[in-house]
């Protein structure tokens, strides 16, 4: 983001961690919120294209939950971030969970240009993508932490990114297709969308500030840190009823200098039920609630025209009918992963 000196840039580094990952200890939870406390810390590391260490910063935070199955979630995350103000240079940016020992358990690196300063260059940023979580609140954006991708869900996303320009030239537009497709057993559709971007001089986007609700506030200039008359807000929508899993390709254009970013993307259905991802287990798993009839003509045709009859099954069931992601399918196959994982036996491994 703009910095709050023209000479720096402001650097808001988000992450999530898995529940699974995070040592817990059992507590007594009398004493404590909790029956069970882990107490992740993330120490973020920025380094200059010479290797040196120019900026360390650590998050820690106490987390509590009440059952041992919580500790073990694959579902659940706790978020956090940090903000800093860095001086231009070209960083290579080490994000790891330490434990006291103060040892590696996961890391993740990545890249940023901030030479390329938004205070003084007529660029345009990266995207930033989020959605509104709360309908009575508009102007909250949750972030989507998952390393500049969408998850596949009913959401519609907000797409927001920053233009250093003059007023008069501020003009934008987008084009987004899909190029790739994934899970094609049940999605194998083309999108291509286009539009005019809302370009606003007088709103700006705050960073989080509150420890354990990560949002952003979409505010009036005069409510924010940033003067600078010359950054743009630029933004616009994604309807969730075009957004199928997959790999997807963006331009956002400045109509007026042509000027353009370009950026691919994935729609990730990162929880999507095991027992959903091989059709011919799905097919045999919807058994349990059909009648005999309607169970054989279901297994009748090709692995796709089968995964169509599943999806047409639960169209009647979906409570967001106009997206794709319908919540009432999901729903049954995670129960029928969370049966066959818990009510195995030694003689029957399939606990569903």
């Amino acid at each position: 983001l703009p910095g709050e000196k023209a000479d720096s840039s402001q650097v808001i580094v988000m992450f999530k961690i898995l529940y699974d990952v995070l040592p817990f200890k059992q507590v007594n939870p009398l004493e404590n919120p909790g029956a069970y406390l882990a107490v992740p810390e993330v120490e973020i590391v920025f380094a200059d294209s010479d290797g040196i260490i120019r900026r360390r910063a650590s998050w820690s935070d106490s987390l509590w939950v009440n059952s041992f199955i919580e500790t073990n979630s694959k579902d659940k995350y706790t978020s956090g971030f940090l903000t800093l103000n860095m001086p231009p240079s070209k960083y290579k940016i080490t994000i790891q969970i330490i434990d006291k020992y103060k040892q590696s358990n996961d890391k993740a690196e990545f890249e940023i240009d901030l030479n390329r300063n938004l205070n003084k260059s007529q660029i345009v940023s990266m995207p930033f993508f989020g959605f509104v979580k709360d309908k009575n609140y508009p102007n909250l954006i949750e972030p989507y932490i998952l390393d500049g991708n969408l998850p596949f869900s009913s959401l519609d996303s907000k797409v927001i990114l920053f233009s250093s320009i003059d007023s008069k030239l501020c003009d934008f537009s987008y084009q987004i297709s899909k190029i790739k497709a994934e899970n094609t057993e049940y999605f194998n559709d083309t999108v291509n969308l286009s539009g005019k971007a809302d370009a606003n001089f007088n709103k700006r986007l705050m960073p989080p500030q509150n420890k354990k609700e990560i949002f952003w506030k979409l505010t009036d200039r005069s409510e924010g840190n940033i003067t600078d008359s010359n950054i743009c807000l630029v933004s616009f929508d994604l309807p969730a009823n075009i957004l199928t899993p997959g790999k997807y390709k963006m331009t956002v254009k400045n109509s007026i200098t042509k000027d353009s970013i370009y950026k691919e993307f994935d729609v990730l259905w990162t929880d999507m039920p095991l027992s959903l991802q091989d059709v011919e287990y799905a097919s045999k798993a919807m058994y349990y609630i059909l009648n005999d009839d309607e169970y054989d003509n279901l297994r009748k045709g090709s692995t796709r025209e089968i995964a169509k009859k599943i999806s047409d099954y639960w169209k009647k069931y979906d409570p967001t009918p106009l997206t794709p992601f319908n919540e009432a399918l999901y729903q049954y196959f995670k129960r029928v992963d969370y049966a066959f994982f818990n009510f195995q036996t030694i003689k029957e491994r399939d606990g569903a």
